[in-house]
């Protein structure tokens, strides 16, 4: 576990540690979700359904509900580049 400070842009720094444990790279996409008083973060991949399968774990999807949480994590993603 590391800390690290928001600065006035609100951007944070990953630590090395855990950037190396977590293997991020520079200009990587990243998916930020509100939990509460906490901020998950989840690293994009090119391929968003191994993605989703990773975060999801032991949770099963049907077909066309993953299709609809892939089409709604690349809406949210291309807003947030605007």
């Amino acid at each position: 576990m590391s800390i690290s400070k928001v600065d006035s842009r609100y951007r944070i720094t990953i630590p090395e540690d855990i950037r190396k444990i977590v293997n991020v790279k520079k200009g990587q996409k990243v998916m930020l979700i509100p939990r509460g008083d906490s901020i998950t973060l989840i690293l994009l991949r090119e391929n968003l359904s191994e993605a989703l399968d990773e975060f999801l774990g032991d949770i099963k999807l049907t077909r066309d509900i993953k299709k609809k949480a892939e089409k709604y994590v690349l809406e949210q993603a291309k807003e947030r580049e605007q």
